[in-house]
C-alpha cells in the first residue's frame, strides 16, 4: 500500500516458494475466515467509526444550534416557491434575490419542504457533509500514499476543531470543502494514472463547489493544475491539453446556472442582489470577488451608495463592527491563525503542515518527474498557502472560514509524519540526526501547548500530556530497524500511541465545544463563551424581551430556534397580524427583514437587498406602492444608523406615520410605519 513513499518496488519483493521439500508433511491447511470474519477486518472499519463518531459529535445537541438569520430567511422562501427556489428569490413577493449563489440553500430549502421549518433540517445537511468529508479526505490520501497515511489523515480532519466549527451551522462552506476534497482526490488520480476520466471528474467537482462558495472554489485550480503538468505521464503538449480540457469543463460548470439566469427576461425574475445592474455576473466576480478585498466594508460595498451616511453615523458604525461580539474577532497578523482563540480551530497542526510542506517538496527534489508524492504536496499545498495567507491578511475572519483549512493541514501532515517516521527508523541515520528529528516531534508538541496555553480549563494539561506521550513514546521507538516500518504489527503500537497523543490537544478541543453547544461562529474554549450565550446575556441586561436582526450588518445569530419559539424573539410581530389582502409589507434591507420572514409574516418586499445597497426598488417604484395604498407597514432604521439616509428611507419617513420603535442589541433600533394613512 505504501510503495510510494518507500520507494519500494513490488518487483523487487523477495520471492517466497511455494511448495514443501520431499518427504515433509504438508502442511496444515489454513482456515479460510467467513465472510463475517472478512467484513470485521476491512480496512474500512476504522474509516466508518470515525465518521460516525464525527457525524454523532458534530450533530450533538442539534436542536439547540444557532442560525444565521439571513440565510434561514432565504432558505424558507426557497422552500415555498419553485421560482424562488430556482432563482434564490429572498422575500415571497419575488422583489430581490440573495446575496449569493443558492447552491448551497437548495439544499437546505428541499430539507424544509421535507420537514417543516426548524433548526435540525437547516443545520443537518450541514452536519452531514461534515461528516462525509471523513471518508473523503481519507479515500484522496490513500490514492497519494497508502492506508495509513490516509487513515492518520482522516484522523486529523475528524478531530480538528474548525471541522466541527463549519459542520454546526447553517452556511454552505463545508460542502465547498467536500466537493474540494474530492475534486483533489480525482487529481491525484489523473496524476498517477494519465487518462481523462478522472481529470473532467475533478474539474466538474470544482464547478459544483463554485456553485457553493464561488470564487473560493477556483482557488485549488492553480496548485492542481501545476501538480498535473509537472507530474501526469505523457508529452508536455498531451498534458497541456488535457489540462485546457478541464480548465473549460470547469468554467462550463462553474458558470452554468449563472448563464441560464443572465438569459432570463429580468421581468420574469428578481432582481440579482449585490450587483449595480441586475447581473449575477456582478453579484460574483464583483460584489463577492473584487470589492471584498479593495473596498470598505463598513456600509455594504462602499462605492456607489445611493445615499451619503454622515460622520457620526459612519464613526459609530465603525465602533460598532470593529468590535464584534463573536468569539472569532481577531486582529490581523501572521500569528491570527494559531493563537488564542480563533487558534484553536485549525491552528493545532498549521505551523507543522506549513513546514512539512517545505520539507516534503524538498527532500523529493530528486524524485522522477512524475513522483505522486511531490506533486500531490503541491496540490494539496497551493490551496494552504493560498488559504492561510488570505485568513491571515483579511480584514474580518469567522471561526467557520478556517474550516478551508483543515483538509490540506490534515493529507500534508500526515505525509510528513510518515516520512519522518521513516527517517527515524532508518539503519543509516546518525545519532545526532536522530536527536534532530526527535526535537522536530518535540516542536510539533510544543506548538500545540502554545495554541492551547490561554485556554481556560484543563485543556493545556490535556495538550502538554499528548505532547509529552507523543516524544517519549517515539524517542523510545525510534531505533534501526533491519527491515524498518516492516518489522512487525507490534512495532506500530508506538506509532498509534504517538499519534494519539498529538491528537490529544485538538481532540478534547472538539469534545469540549461540542458540549457546550457552540456553533459557526464561535471558537473553542472562547474565554467569554459561546456566540449564543453572549447573545443571552445581552438580551438580559438590555431588558429586551425580543428580538429583532441587527439593524447594522449581518443577521444575528440565535440558538434553539423553530417555527414557533422565533416569533417570540420578535418586537412588535402584532403589527403583522392583521395586514390586509393585498397590503404588503416593506422592510429596509435584507438583514432586517430576515426575522419577519421567519415568522412567517405576508407580503413582505425587501428595499435595497442585504445591506440596502441595491437599487431595487427604485424610488419611483417605492412612491407608487405606498400612494397607491398597498403598502400596510414599513420598517426602516433610525436616524442614527449608517443607512438612515437612503433616499427611499428618507421618502418612507416623509409619506408614512410612525407608530413603534422596537429595541436592538446595538441600540439602532428600527421604527415601524404606517403606510395606509398617508400624511396631508
Amino acid at each position: 500500500m505504501d510503495d510510494t513513499l518507500t520507494g519500494a518496488s513490488p518487483a523487487l519483493e523477495p520471492i517466497v516458494a511455494v511448495g514443501t521439500p520431499a518427504g515433509d508433511p504438508a502442511p496444515a491447511r489454513p482456515r479460510v475466515p467467513g465472510r463475517w470474519h472478512r467484513s470485521l477486518r476491512s480496512p474500512w472499519i476504522p474509516v466508518i467509526a470515525l465518521t460516525l463518531a464525527a457525524g454523532v459529535g458534530y450533530g450533538w445537541n442539534l436542536v439547540h444550534f444557532g442560525v444565521n438569520y439571513y440565510y434561514a430567511a432565504a432558505a424558507n422562501t426557497m422552500a415555498h416557491s419553485w421560482t424562488s427556489f430556482w432563482f434564490g428569490g429572498y422575500d415571497p413577493t419575488g422583489t430581490v434575490t440573495v446575496d449569493k449563489l443558492p447552491g448551497g440553500l437548495w439544499l437546505q430549502a428541499l430539507s424544509i419542504r421535507l420537514f417543516g421549518l426548524s433548526t435540525p433540517s437547516l443545520v443537518a445537511p450541514m452536519v452531514i457533509a461534515g461528516a462525509l468529508c471523513v471518508p473523503a479526505v481519507f479515500v484522496a490520501a490513500r490514492r497519494l500514499a497508502g492506508y495509513r497515511v490516509a487513515l492518520a489523515a482522516a484522523a486529523i480532519l475528524a478531530v480538528t476543531p474548525a471541522t466541527g466549527v463549519m459542520s454546526r451551522g447553517n452556511t454552505q462552506d463545508v460542502f465547498c470543502v467536500l466537493l474540494l476534497i474530492l475534486a483533489t482526490g480525482a487529481a491525484t488520480t489523473a496524476i498517477r494514472a494519465g487518462t481523462w476520466r478522472p481529470l473532467i471528474l475533478a474539474a466538474v467537482y470544482v464547478g459544483l463547489a463554485f456553485q457553493f462558495k464561488m470564487l473560493e472554489a477556483w482557488v485549488v485550480l492553480p496548485g492542481l493544475g501545476l501538480a498535473y503538468l509537472l507530474a501526469a505521464p505523457g508529452s508536455a503538449g498531451r498534458r497541456l491539453g488535457r489540462l485546457t480540457a478541464g480548465l473549460a469543463v470547469v468554467v462550463v460548470v462553474s458558470l452554468s446556472w449563472m448563464t441560464a439566469v443572465s438569459l432570463s427576461p429580468a421581468a420574469d425574475r428578481p432582481y440579482v442582489d449585490g450587483s449595480h445592474h441586475n447581473s449575477v455576473f456582478e453579484q460574483v466576480f464583483i460584489y463577492n470577488g473584487t470589492e471584498r478585498f479593495t473596498n470598505d466594508p463598513a456600509y455594504g460595498l462602499g462605492s456607489d451608495l445611493p445615499y451619503h451616511p454622515t460622520a457620526s453615523q459612519v464613526a459609530l458604525y465603525h465602533e460598532l463592527f470593529d468590535s464584534p461580539a463573536t468569539s472569532s474577532g481577531s486582529d490581523p497578523g501572521w500569528t491570527r491563525l494559531f493563537l488564542h482563540g480563533i487558534g484553536r480551530d485549525a491552528g493545532w497542526l498549521l505551523p507543522t503542515a506549513l513546514v512539512m510542506l517545505g520539507a516534503g517538496i524538498w527532500l523529493r527534489r530528486r524524485q522522477p518527474r512524475t513522483d505522486l508524492i511531490r506533486a500531490g504536496l503541491i496540490a494539496w499545498g497551493s490551496w494552504l498557502v493560498i488559504y492561510t495567507v488570505a485568513l491571515s491578511s483579511g480584514r474580518i475572519l469567522l471561526s467557520y472560514y478556517t474550516g478551508m483549512l483543515v483538509a490540506p493541514i490534515a493529507v500534508i501532515t500526515a505525509v510528513g509524519l510518515r516520512m519522518l517516521w521513516r527517517r527515524l527508523t532508518r539503519r543509516d541515520t546518525q545519532p545526532g540526526r536522530r536527536a534532530a528529528l526527535i526535537g522536530a516531534i518535540a516542536a510539533i508538541a510544543g506548538v500545540e501547548c502554545l495554541v492551547a496555553y490561554d485556554a481556560p480549563g484543563w485543556l493545556p494539561a490535556a495538550a502538554a500530556l499528548g505532547g509529552l506521550t507523543a516524544v517519549i513514546t517515539l524517542t523510545a521507538a525510534a531505533k534501526p530497524r533491519p527491515d524498518g516500518w516492516t518489522a512487525g504489527r507490534w512495532h506500530r503500537i508506538p506509532v498509534v500511541i504517538a499519534t494519539l497523543g498529538l491528537l490529544a490537544g485538538p481532540a478534547v478541543s472538539t469534545a469540549h465545544f461540542v458540549a457546550a453547544s457552540g456553533g459557526e461562529w464561535d471558537s473553542p474554549q472562547a474565554a467569554h463563551g459561546t456566540y449564543a450565550q453572549q447573545l443571552r446575556q445581552m438580551v438580559d441586561t438590555k431588558g429586551l424581551t425580543g428580538l429583532s436582526v441587527s439593524s447594522v450588518y449581518g443577521s444575528v445569530y440565535m440558538p434553539e430556534t423553530n417555527q414557533s419559539t422565533w416569533h417570540s424573539f420578535v418586537v412588535g410581530r402584532e403589527f403583522f397580524d392583521a395586514v390586509p389582502p393585498g397590503r404588503s409589507v416593506l422592510v429596509f434591507t435584507g438583514a432586517e427583514a430576515s426575522a419577519w420572514l421567519l415568522t412567517g409574516a405576508p407580503s413582505i418586499r425587501v428595499i435595497g437587498g442585504y445591506t440596502g445597497y441595491a437599487p431595487a426598488p427604485s424610488l419611483a417604484t417605492v412612491r407608487s406602492w405606498i400612494t397607491s395604498g398597498s403598502v400596510q407597514w414599513a420598517i426602516v432604521p433610525a436616524s442614527g444608523e449608517i443607512r438612515a439616509n437612503d433616499p427611499r428611507v428618507l421618502l418612507i419617513k416623509d409619506l408614512c406615520s410612525p407608530q413603534f420603535q422596537y429595541g436592538s442589541l446595538t441600540g439602532l433600533a428600527p421604527i415601524i410605519y404606517r403606510c395606509d394613512r398617508l400624511r396631508t
